[in-house]
């Protein structure tokens, strides 16, 4: 989809004027009575507020559905009442009711006063239904709130057309425009929204275009002549430019193709806020790093607080044509070697720069992946570079980290103060290197701890080492724990786990049933069963959230049965939507009945974090 050019006037949408649209039919309760026929409403519960569970009041957000809401005792109620997506369909019908033949025009009088009646009979009626539903309350009819659910929707769609949103100052359009654009939800919706406001009319198009802020977070996803990025970017004037670029496996940038992007980009070099780049290639990549050289050579003013490389492709392996081995040699400076005071965010995958001569100071954020250690800071050098940032709150070391000094004396260095860190991520490392890495780390403030793709025989000097260090973490994550858990490694695994009494959402991904008995032993190190006594120490008693992936889900049920006889059951589980379309009845069942009373399975939607590690993580 592609925005007409400047000078193409606006439609012209008062040649025609349709009929005035009939009144508000009642008949659309029969969208509701076809719904009630296919599922015959019971009484609702009413939830903590008094509220009933099946309010679907138009203002209020529809959050994400429970795929089953069974306690573990009956299988389910006979007749449940309407779901949130069967309010949503209904919703559907309604709006496209009112509007399959309405068309934007110049309304005669005559016309407005009728929906300026109809909108007030709306609210009143609105008045009356909400009325009825408090006196109603505890037990409110759910004919009732499905009509003032239907009432609601259509005052929602009559308001608009008698609002004189076109008599409002240009500064009050404005912010209504960027509200609009802002709570998209996604780059897709938000580049769509931005080109409808263009073409209403030709007031609203010059609104939009004069206000550079509607258009200065641009994502290069166009083809690659990048027609619509670049003139959003043209658009977003001398505002400050946040940026990201992707290219695909099925089509890779070229060097040459970033060569020429990165010549148009960085004529506003010292406008751009945030700039996110993933590529498959080296070439397209050093570019980048190459044209940032410039901030030092012409000395340019900047804002640049984020920047983000990522190469996809191939770990550790430079290919392609644009540049020699000799040019890899000798790695580029982050902004040719010159100090950006605004800059606080770095995330480097699978590329590296020179570190020596890169000012990196007061980072928040320190993001590190894929990285040969012989393209590492050295030791001297990280440690460096943690000391200048004393206010980092994430640290990501994945397959990265400091050149590893196998000298004894580095072992006796003192450890980095962290003081602010709140979220680190460790990954892809051997034993012994992760005891090495973490030695040199201090970090008595992290509330969020993951641990990525551990492998090896014997990983107990990793868990002493980490044994309370860390605990505040109340979010964990576990991706990938293939280690074998002789006696040694489980005890140390279960006393740094026990160290860790305020972990309340745990992530885990991809590991085996000796590794969940962890969390189900005792102080002598066994598996719990339905006849063990109860322990002296359970091991992270404040489990209340468990999000999984590729584990069977048998041996979760398993696991959460085992938390339940020592009497601390979770309260909701979450499946990624993969998982989810393998499951049956039987299945959901069988996890809720293994939940505390009122505990819920849903469905995590990919790139969403839950309402619970948020409230945490805050």
């Amino acid at each position: 989809m592609s925005d007409p050019p400047p000078d193409t006037p606006a439609p012209d949408n008062q040649a025609q004027q349709p009929p005035p649209p009939t009144p508000a039919p009642t008949s659309f309760l029969q969208a509701m009575a076809e719904l009630n026929r296919q599922y015959p409403p019971s009484q609702p519960t009413a939830g903590p507020s008094g509220q009933s569970s099946a309010a679907g009041g138009a203002m209020s957000p529809i959050r994400p559905l429970p795929l089953t809401s069974v306690q573990s005792a009956p299988a389910r109620p006979a007749n449940p009442a309407p779901t949130p997506q069967q309010y949503m369909e209904v919703a559907s019908k309604v709006t496209a009711h009112h509007m399959k033949n309405w068309e934007a025009h110049h309304m005669a009088p005559e016309e407005f006063q009728h929906f300026r009646q109809l909108t007030k009979s709306q609210i009143q009626r609105v008045r009356e239904l909400e009325a009825r539903l408090e006196q109603q309350l505890p037990n409110p009819e759910l004919r009732t709130e499905q009509e003032l659910f239907i009432r609601r929707m259509e005052y929602r769609i009559y308001f608009p057309r008698t609002f004189r949103i076109n008599d409002l100052p240009t500064e009050i359009m404005d912010n209504i425009f960027r509200y609009i654009v802002w709570t998209s939800g996604d780059q897709v919706t938000s580049v769509r929204w931005r080109m409808w406001l263009t073409w209403v009319c030709q007031h609203w198009r010059s609104i939009a275009l004069a206000d550079t802020t509607l258009w200065n977070a641009i994502w290069f996803r166009d083809p690659p002549n990048y027609e619509r990025s670049l003139l959003f970017f043209e658009r977003a004037g001398h505002s400050a430019i946040d940026i990201r670029i992707d290219d695909t496996k099925a089509r890779p940038m070229t060097l040459q193709d970033m060569s020429k992007l990165v010549d148009k980009l960085f004529v506003k070099l010292s406008n751009i806020r945030l700039l996110v780049i993933v590529v498959q290639d080296w070439d397209p990549a050093l570019v980048v790093l190459n044209g940032l050289r410039r901030v030092a050579t012409e000395n340019l003013p900047m804002i640049m607080e984020r920047f983000e490389l990522h190469r996809d492709g191939s770990p550790y392996v430079q290919v392609g044509t644009g540049y020699h081995p000799e040019v890899y040699a000798r790695p580029i400076p982050l902004f040719g070697g010159a100090s950006v005071p605004t800059f606080n965010y770095l995330s480097l995958n699978g590329i590296h720069i020179d570190w020596k001569n890169s000012i990196l100071r007061n980072l928040t954020t320190l993001d590190m992946r894929r990285m040969p250690l012989e393209r590492a800071p050295n030791l001297a050098g990280f440690r460096s570079l943690l000391q200048n940032c004393p206010l980092l709150k994430k640290l990501i070391m994945d397959g990265a980290g400091p050149k590893w000094v196998q000298d004894p004396a580095s072992g006796r260095l003192p450890p980095v103060l962290l003081p602010e860190l709140q979220v680190l991520v460790l990954g892809d490392f051997s034993m012994t290197y992760g005891c090495f890495l973490f030695s040199h780390l201090a970090v008595p403030k992290v509330i969020d701890l993951t641990l990525i793709n551990l492998f090896g025989d014997d990983f107990s000097p990793f868990f002493d080492l980490m044994r309370n260090s860390m605990p505040l973490v109340k979010i964990l994550t576990i991706f990938t724990a293939k280690v074998t858990l002789t006696p040694p490694a489980k005890a140390a695994a279960i006393k740094w786990l026990a160290s860790m009494p305020q972990v309340t959402y745990l992530r885990l991904g991809n590991v085996e049933k000796p590794f969940l008995d962890l969390f189900v032993s005792d102080d002598k190190f066994r598996r719990l069963t339905d006849n063990s006594p109860p322990p002296k120490k359970i091991v992270c008693p404040k489990i209340a959230y468990l999000e999984y992936q590729n584990i069977d889900t048998p041996l979760v049920a398993d696991w959460l049965r085992a938390r339940k006889s020592i009497n601390v059951p979770l309260k909701k589980v979450y499946l990624p939507p993969s998982m989810a379309a393998t499951f049956n009845r039987e299945k959901f069942l069988l996890l809720m009945s293994m939940l505390d009373r009122g505990g819920t399975v849903q469905v995590l939607l990919p790139n969403n974090k839950p309402p619970e590690e948020e409230a945490l993580a805050a």
